[in-house]
């Protein structure tokens, strides 16, 4: 048995490099075939899911169907799945990738990539610590969940949040570390679920 997570597929949301939060952006064209060709290499790895766990947002909510075939109604919504919540920043652009257009960004967006121990979230968002609280907090609630259950489960997620999970996982050892590991659209992190320890 093995626990999946799965961060959800493109939107145009990320295609422009915008904080897309708790904003209900659904999959662009090439994050629906980032979710079905996820889908196809895990079947052809012989993996397959018997419980999915997704959450509330609609792109992750149309990754996990492409991925798996599961209908809404046999996905369990977690809330606390839900991505980081920017507030007043949302929609906000973080074009770390350019040069020109970072130095032209307000300081604390920066810091939201650069330093994430400097970032002040926006009106009625929340910061990386909230965010690490929320994700510990999910992870139990998913481990008891699965408690006494056989086979795989699939977590579809996203971002920021698993960032937070990995972070949570690695004791929380230095925030502004927290973006070390790449998790591009649709990346599978395979996880024991009686440890949380990430099976690679």
């Amino acid at each position: 048995m093995a626990f999946y997570f799965i961060r959800h597929g493109e939107t145009d949301w990320n295609l422009a490099r915008r904080l897309q939060g708790l904003t209900d952006v659904p999959l662009n064209e090439k994050g629906r075939l980032q979710a079905k060709g996820c889908g196809e290499r895990l079947r052809g790895e012989g993996v397959t899911f018997d419980r999915v766990y997704v959450s509330p947002l609609i792109r992750a909510r149309e990754t996990a169907a492409l991925v798996t075939g599961f209908d809404g109604e046999k996905m369990t919504v977690v809330p606390e799945m839900h991505e980081m919540a920017f507030g007043s920043l949302e929609g906000a652009v973080y074009r770390v990738d350019d040069p020109a257009a970072a130095a032209r960004m307000d300081e604390n967006i920066r810091n939201f990539k650069a330093r994430p121990s400097l970032f002040v979230p926006g009106e009625g968002g929340e910061g990386f610590t909230d965010l690490a609280d929320r994700a510990e907090k999910c992870l139990r609630r998913l481990r008891d969940m699965e408690a006494g259950l056989t086979g795989n489960a699939l977590a579809v997620s996203h971002g920021s949040f698993l960032h937070a999970v990995l972070y949570v996982l690695s004791g929380r050892a230095d925030l502004d570390r927290f973006w070390d590991t790449e998790i591009p659209n649709c990346t599978v992190i395979r996880t024991d679920p009686e440890t949380w320890t990430v099976l690679g």
